[in-house]
Parts: structure tokens; sequence; C-alpha cells
């Protein structure tokens, strides 16, 4: 999993937030230290900058999700005219093999543990699924 520096400055705001937290709570610092070095602007700085990564993170997986959509659309246009099926059903084929592929690599696994996860998840035998 390779992190994007939006991200790294999350998880690093998270670990501080929770190193302060339990600072608080077993009474190594006070609320008077923690505003003494953090000016209560800068809390609300923190919130806006976590804000605008959150958005600029979905923004950039919204972008990546209608790119493949869209190459899935032209796949399935492609191949429509060579098959039996409809170019609807064609484009939700393409579209589905394009979810599995992407997962599958994202989680890093083979077909085989795919299937049965994805077995599981919709309640078909792993079997059905390698045959589809």
């Amino acid at each position: 999993m390779q992190l994007n520096i939006p991200d790294n400055f999350l998880f690093a705001i998270f670990i501080a937030v929770i190193a302060l937290y339990e600072a608080y709570n077993r009474d190594v610092i006070t609320m008077g230290m923690i505003f003494s070095v953090i000016p209560e602007n800068t809390i609300i700085y923190v919130i806006i900058a976590v804000a605008i990564l959150v958005l600029n993170n979905e923004i950039i997986r919204m972008r990546t999700e209608a790119e493949w959509k869209s190459e899935a659309r032209r796949q399935a246009s492609v191949q429509s005219h060579r098959t039996e099926y409809s170019s609807e059903t064609e484009t939700l084929w393409v579209e589905f093999t394009a979810i599995f592929n992407e997962r599958r690599k994202r989680e890093k696994r083979s077909l085989t543990k795919m299937y049965n996860v994805l077995s599981e998840e919709i309640d078909l035998s792993p079997s059905t699924l390698a045959k589809f």
C-alpha cells in the first residue's frame, strides 16, 4: 500500500492527537500546557487542513473511478458488435471485470483467493464464480 503525502499528513495528525490524548489522560500534560504550545487558532487551522485533505483524496478517488469506468465503457462498445450480448450487458461485464481486477490488485490476492472472498460476500460457490 502506497500512501500519498496527504495520507501521510493525516496519519501524522492522527498519531499526534492520540499521543496528546494519552498524555492528557495520564496527567503528564494539562490543557494549559497544550494551549501554551498550540494556540487555539492552530487547532482550527488543523481541522480545516484535514478537511481539505480528505476532500482532495475523495476528488482523486472519484477521478480515478470515472477514468476506469470511461475505459470500461469504451472497451464494451468496441466488443459489443462482436458478441451476442447487448451493449449494456457488455458494459456491465467489463465494469465488473475492471472492479474485480482492481480489487484483486489492491488486496494482492490470487484468483483463487479472490473467488473465495467474493463467494462469501455474494453467497455463490467459488467454482461458480470461476466458471462465470
